[in-house]
C-alpha cells in the first residue's frame, strides 16, 4: 500500500521493467525515503553494473540533486547497517562520482544559476555540496571560477601584493580599518576587503588580550580601576558575545571562547570583593583562564590560513593528525592506568597489618614516591625518558614489603617501556604517517575545498568585524523597534541582518540568489536545460538511453 511500481520492480530485480518505468515521471523524494528501496536498488546495481542507479539519477527531474541525495542516503546506511557497509560505501562512491560528472556538464550551461538554485529546503546547491563535503565537486574548475568571481567582486580586484599592502595599511592605521568595516559603503561589498577586515580584527583581539594577561606590567593587582587595555578587552569581549548571539551559524570554537571569557570576567568581578593576597590570586587565576581563550584565538587563525594554497592543506593535515593523537591518547591512558595499578599492587605494604575480619582502614604505601598519582606521573613521563628505574627496597621499608618487590617492579617497568615506546609510539607514528600520505595525495582538492568553503562563508557573514558590530547591531535593533513600533516579536530580526549581508548588495559582479525567494525558476530542476545536459551525459558515460518506442517494439 502506497508503494510505486518502481519499488516492486526493484524488489523483484526486474531490471528491464525498472528501466522502462524510469522513463516516466516518478516521485524521487518518496523513493529516497524508502530504506528498503535503497537496498533493492543496490542489489539491482550489482546485477546491472550500476546501470539501474544511473538510469534512476539521469531520469529524475534534477539529476545532480538526486545523485547528492543518494550519496548521503547510502553514506547513512553504511553507518547503520554494519554487515553491508562496504556495499553501501561503494554505492555512495559511485553516486558521488555521478555527481561530479553531472556537475561537469551542467555548469557548462549556467554555472551561476545552477550553484545558486535551491532545493525544497530553500538551501542553495553550493551550500548542500559544501556542508556535505563533496570536495571533488567544489574543486571543479567551473565551481572554482565562479568562486573566484565572487572573491574579486565588482571593480578592481585586490590580489597578491595589493591585498597584503592593504592589510598592512589597515593594521597600522585603525581608522582606515574601522571605515572599511562599516557596511554603509560599496567597499565593504568586496569579499577581499571583508576578509581583510575580519582577520585584522582577530589580530587586534590577540594583541589586546596579550597586553592584558601576558605582558608583566609593573602594576599591583590590588588596584581596582581598569587600565586602557582592559577596557578595550571588555569592548572586544562584548562584541564577541553580540556576534555569537546574532550569528545564525553554529561555531563550537566561538561558543567555547565566549564561555571561557565569561569565566574570566566573572573571576575579575569576584576579585573586587576580596583584598590583599586573595585578590591577587584571583586576578592571577583570571589571567590563566583567559590564556586558554588566547590559545583558542590562535587556533582560529587556521580558518583564515585555509585560503592559502600552502597553508590550506596543512590545516587539514593538522586536523586529521590531532584526531590521530586523540585516539592514541585514549589507548595510552588505558595502558598507563593498567600498569599504574599493577605497580601499586607491587608496592603496597605486606607486613605489620592488623588482624581484623573486615578491614575498615587503609594503610599508606611504602613511601610518598609509590602512591597511585606518583606512580602514574612517573610512568607517563617515562615514555619521554624523564623517569628513573624502580628503587630498591631498603631500610625501614623492608618491614612492610618483601625484598622481591624490587625485582617485580623492574620487570613490570621494563615490560611497560617496551610496550609504550616500541609498540604504542610506533603505532602513533604509523597512523600519522598514513594520514599525512592520504592528505598529501589530495592536497590540491583539500585546498580548493577549503578555499571554496571560506569564500562561500564570507558571502553569508551577516555581521561586521568586532567591535564594529556593536554599532551595527544597535542600529539594526533601532530599525526593528521603529519598523515594528517597538513590538519586536512581530518580526524576524535575522531578516534585517540579511539585508546587511553580502547577498543583498547589488554592486557585486555576480550576485547570489536569495535563499528565501520562492520562484520556480530558482529550483534545481528548472535551473538549466536538463534535457540537453542528459544528452551530453549519455555521450560522456558512453551509454545510449532506451526510448519508449524501443520498449514497445520489444513487447510487440
Amino acid at each position: 500500500k502506497g508503494k510505486s511500481p518502481i519499488t516492486f520492480a526493484a524488489k523483484k530485480q526486474h531490471l528491464e521493467v525498472m528501466s522502462f518505468l524510469m522513463l516516466n515521471k516518478f516521485d524521487v523524494g518518496i523513493l529516497l525515503k524508502d530504506k528498503s528501496f535503497l537496498e533493492h536498488l543496490m542489489i539491482c546495481c550489482k546485477l546491472s553494473n550500476n546501470k539501474s542507479v544511473q538510469d534512476f539519477i539521469l531520469n529524475s527531474p534534477a539529476p545532480i540533486y538526486t545523485a547528492i541525495q543518494l550519496t548521503l542516503m547510502y553514506r547513512e546506511e553504511s553507518l547503520r547497517i554494519k554487515d553491508k557497509s562496504q556495499d553501501y560505501i561503494e554505492m555512495a562512491d559511485f553516486c558521488e562520482n555521478m555527481t561530479y560528472e553531472i556537475l561537469h556538464v551542467a555548469t557548462s550551461f549556467k554555472c551561476e544559476a545552477l550553484l545558486n538554485a535551491i532545493d525544497n529546503a530553500k538551501q542553495p546547491l553550493l551550500d548542500v555540496m559544501i556542508d556535505n563535503k563533496f570536495k571533488e565537486c567544489i574543486a571543479h574548475s567551473n565551481v572554482q571560477s565562479y568562486l573566484s568571481d565572487l572573491w574579486k567582486g565588482n571593480g578592481m580586484p585586490i590580489e597578491g601584493a595589493f591585498s597584503i599592502l592593504l592589510a598592512v595599511i589597515c593594521f597600522l592605521c585603525p581608522p582606515i580599518w574601522f571605515f572599511l568595516c562599516l557596511p554603509f559603503h560599496r567597499w565593504n561589498k568586496m569579499l577581499t576587503i571583508k576578509f581583510i577586515c575580519h582577520i585584522i580584527s582577530h589580530l587586534y583581539f590577540i594583541i589586546i588580550l596579550s597586553l592584558v594577561i601576558v605582558v608583566p606590567w609593573n602594576r599591583s593587582y590590588l588596584e581596582t580601576y581598569l587600565t586602557q587595555w582592559e577596557w578595550l578587552l571588555f569592548l572586544w569581549l562584548l562584541a564577541l558575545f553580540v556576534n555569537t548571539v546574532t550569528d545564525l551559524n553554529f561555531n563550537l570554537l566561538k561558543i567555547l571562547l565566549c564561555f571561557i571569557s565569561a569565566i574570566g570576567i566573572s573571576i575579575h568581578i569576584l576579585a573586587y570583593f576580596f583584598e590583599n593576597q586573595n585578590r591577587e590570586n584571583l586576578m592571577y587565576a583570571r589571567d590563566n583562564v583567559l590564556a586558554f581563550a588566547l590559545f583558542i584565538l590562535f587556533i582560529q587563525l587556521f580558518d583564515y590560513l585555509a585560503m592559502h594554497e600552502i597553508f590550506g592543506p596543512w590545516t587539514v593535515m593538522i586536523d586529521n593528525l590531532v584526531m590521530d593523537v586523540l585516539k592514541f591518547i585514549a589507548v595510552l591512558v588505558l595502558f598507563v592506568v593498567a600498569f599504574t595499578l599493577q605497580v601499586c599492587a607491587i608496592y603496597k605494604p605486606v607486613y605489620g597489618k592488623a588482624l581484623v575480619y573486615i578491614p575498615t582502614e587503609t594503610l599508606p604505601f611504602n613511601d610518598d614516591k609509590h602512591d597511585f598519582f606518583a606512580i602514574f606521573f612517573n610512568l607517563f613521563f617515562a615514555i619521554f625518558g624523564l623517569s628513573q628505574k624502580p628503587s630498591k627496597i631498603e631500610g625501614s621499608r623492608l618491614d612492610k614489603s618483601p625484598a622481591e618487590t624490587f625485582a617485580l617492579a623492574t620487570c613490570v617497568f621494563a615490560i611497560y617501556l617496551t610496550g609504550a615506546i616500541v609498540i604504542l609510539l610506533n603505532l602513533l607514528i604509523a597512523m600519522m604517517g598514513n594520514t599525512y600520505e592520504k592528505v598529501d595525495e589530495r592536497s590540491s582538492i583539500e585546498w580548493k575545498y577549503l578555499r571554496g568553503k571560506v569564500i562561500w562563508s564570507m558571502t553569508k557573514i551577516q555581521s561586521t568585524p568586532n567591535p564594529v558590530n556593536i554599532i551595527t547591531t544597535f542600529l539594526i535593533v533601532l530599525k526593528v523597534a521603529i519598523t515594528t513600533m517597538c513590538c519586536c516579536c512581530r518580526v524576524n530580526v535575522s531578516y534585517f541582518y540579511k539585508e546587511m549581508s553580502f547577498q543583498e548588495f547589488t554592486g557585486m559582479k555576480k550576485t547570489v540568489n536569495k535563499v528565501n525567494e520562492e520562484v520556480d525558476d530558482t529550483l534545481i530542476e528548472n535551473a538549466i536545460p536538463w534535457n540537453k545536459a542528459r544528452e551530453e551525459l549519455y555521450i560522456i558515460l558512453n551509454c545510449r538511453p532506451t526510448t519508449l518506442s524501443e520498449y514497445y517494439e520489444r513487447i510487440m
